[in-house]
């Protein structure tokens, strides 16, 4: 399987520093299933409550962006001033939010991808090791996936997509964040980035930290 790891260790084991490892969400953990393939049906939802903006099916790519910057990106096209947009942010991520937690009553959203389950459980167990989320995601969106698949007790830590203009602006919030969440400071070195998009290694490679690529999301190169 894409996941299988090569019999280079992971990181190294005699180091005696602690580690953070990083992963992405979508694409990474868990993969799209069924009628919900793109996340744009939620995002026309939120859309429409927030801003009551009606948007059509055919809109620019978003993939890897913080949700903050492609909602902008797109309620400024149809009108709405940055005033507007801050003030109706939040309502645009509960509705989005609220989305997912009515459609997942009726149908799947996602599957789980199970190696990345297994690496999590094992890296869990490690006591030289600490676990978070760098993700796109506005953070209540990013946790229901995570509440919904069981994983948010690995995760207590993450770097979502509220207010940043770009993943590598994520990335970069890590070294604060991460001392003041785990009492500890990483060096970049110390740092590792799991992702499926480049966008995922891009914003690793911006912050000196270790990157791994995996083939299990939908973009490949």
């Amino acid at each position: 399987g894409v996941w299988r790891l090569s019999k280079k260790p992971l990181m190294n084991t005699k180091s005696k520093l602690k580690k953070l490892v990083l992963f992405d969400i979508d694409g990474t953990l868990i993969t799209w299933a069924g009628k919900y393939v793109n996340g744009l049906s939620r995002f026309q939802y939120g859309m429409k409550d927030a801003w009551g903006i009606d948007i059509g099916n055919e809109i620019d790519s978003f993939e890897g962006v913080p949700e903050w910057k492609s909602a902008w990106e797109v309620a400024k096209q149809y009108g709405v001033n940055r005033t507007q947009f801050e003030k109706k942010f939040s309502v645009y991520v509960e509705a989005m939010r609220a989305f997912l937690v009515d459609r997942s009553k009726t149908y799947p959203l996602y599957v789980s991808i199970s190696e990345a389950f297994e690496l999590v459980a094992l890296l869990h167990r490690r006591k030289d090791v600490h676990l978070g989320v760098l993700s796109a995601n506005a953070e209540r969106t990013g946790k229901w996936k995570l509440e919904h698949w069981g994983l948010h007790n690995y995760f207590r830590f993450g770097l979502w997509g509220d207010k940043a203009e770009s993943r590598i602006e994520i990335a970069q919030s890590v070294f604060k964040k991460a001392n003041e969440f785990f009492n500890h400071s990483f060096t970049p070195q110390n740092i590792i980035v799991v992702g499926d998009t480049i966008h995922d290694i891009q914003c690793g490679k911006a912050i000196g930290s270790v990157t791994i690529a995996v083939t299990t999301g939908r973009i490949s190169a």
